[in-house]
């Protein structure tokens, strides 16, 4: 026979026998969906889930969801913004990002791709201000011709390789040529800003990993002496860009491999692994997916990911991709001077020797050739 208490009873009932003996004199409410043990409605804890209800020892197997205020199954939890929400809840209300897999809101989300939220977007796409809409890095504008862009723009797009012309004289077959690419930020519009920058050695790119105001600074070869006495680069900020306080930029050299050895390239790939740290502090930058640590000797490192920071999958050049961008007046030639400085040293120094305080040391011998490059590391030691 079914048996009714009232509240005040059952209290009574507990207080004098205590909760468990209590328990078995009270009528069973169900069992629990999840370990099947009994349940009395008025002692025991539990929790209400789709399809019945939950003791207390097993109610860690769910979740509160923080939209529909309702409990689901841990096999159920989503994350927003640091609450727990169920998979309904998220698909409903919410976007995913491919890239950072976080949910985020309608006005923080891009619908492009696999969808990207604004953060990410600008990592894997670029904005195209002429058909307007986004197109994934490394790939140019399917909707308007490379020709149609070189005639509306000042800025070519990502793909253009012009014919090179060398600066500082010598045969390119035999001469050591610096070709650098340095990413900025336009303070105003783009094409005004890259009409102000080329010249005849420096041209301006789309660049893919940039926000939609970002351009790449590109120079033609040049000799170590020529960067060093023209310094193309030190008056670009004074054209309405800005490059170290962004996330984004960085300053890549390139270096003819005409003349460099097997040995030699390395014995760079060495020094960087070995000094991590010191390289950091020259290049102004933790490693990155665009700049990564090299994670075995040369050559045992495949030489096809170009985003290492010694790339080697150039036929024709060996690219240093660890620098920070930077516009600032001496900065370019500084990395220039760095470039040059660790090929001459691996050169004429041993796998033993390849440390930091030696290379410091090389330097200082020769501050004269290397002057922004020396004062930096000088400044360093304070």
């Amino acid at each position: 026979m079914e048996i009714k208490l009232k509240i005040k009873e059952i209290r009574e009932l507990i207080s004098e026998h205590g909760k468990e003996k209590a328990r078995k004199m009270l009528p069973d409410l169900s069992r629990c969906a999840d370990c099947g043990s009994v349940i009395n409605s008025l002692c025991d804890d539990y929790i209400n889930v789709h399809g019945g209800i939950v003791c207390e020892n097993c109610k860690e197997n769910y979740f509160l969801c923080w939209d529909c205020e309702e409990f689901h199954s841990v096999d159920d939890l989503e994350i927003y913004r640091g609450k727990k929400i169920c998979s309904s809840c998220a698909e409903n209300n919410y976007h995913y990002c491919s890239r950072c897999f976080e949910w985020h809101d309608e006005d923080e989300y891009v619908d492009f791709g696999r969808g990207y939220c604004t953060t990410c977007i600008d990592h894997v796409a670029w904005w195209c201000e002429l058909c307007h809409e986004y197109h994934y890095n490394d790939v140019n504008c399917p909707n308007i011709s490379e020709a149609e862009e070189e005639e509306r723009n000042e800025i070519m797009p990502y793909s253009y390789k012009p014919e090179p012309v060398f600066f500082g004289g010598g045969d390119p077959e035999k001469t050591r040529y610096f070709g650098v690419e340095l990413e900025v930020i336009c303070n105003g519009d783009p094409v005004e800003t890259a009409a102000k920058i080329n010249n005849g050695i420096l041209y301006c790119k789309n660049d893919g990993s940039l926000p939609s105001t970002g351009i790449e600074v590109v120079s033609h070869p040049a000799t170590f002496e020529h960067l060093m006495s023209e310094k193309p680069f030190d008056k670009i900020r004074d054209k309405g860009v800005y490059s170290y306080k962004s996330d984004f930029c960085g300053l890549h050299v390139h270096v003819s491999r005409s003349g460099v050895s097997e040995s030699t390239i390395a014995k760079i790939v060495a020094f960087f692994f070995y000094n991590p740290l010191y390289i950091t502090k020259i290049g102004q930058r933790d490693y990155n997916n665009y700049c990564q640590k090299e994670n075995a000797l040369y050559p045992e490192k495949p030489k096809n990911d170009r985003y290492f920071a010694v790339n080697l999958s150039n036929e024709n050049t060996i690219e240093f991709r660890f620098f920070k961008g930077n516009c600032a007046p001496g900065a370019v030639s500084r990395a220039v001077q760095f470039c040059e400085a660790i090929l001459r040293f691996a050169r004429k120094t041993g796998l033993g020797g390849l440390t930091e305080a030696n290379f410091t040391a090389y330097v200082a011998s020769k501050a004269n050739r290397y002057k922004e490059l020396n004062d930096y590391i000088n400044n360093l030691k304070k």
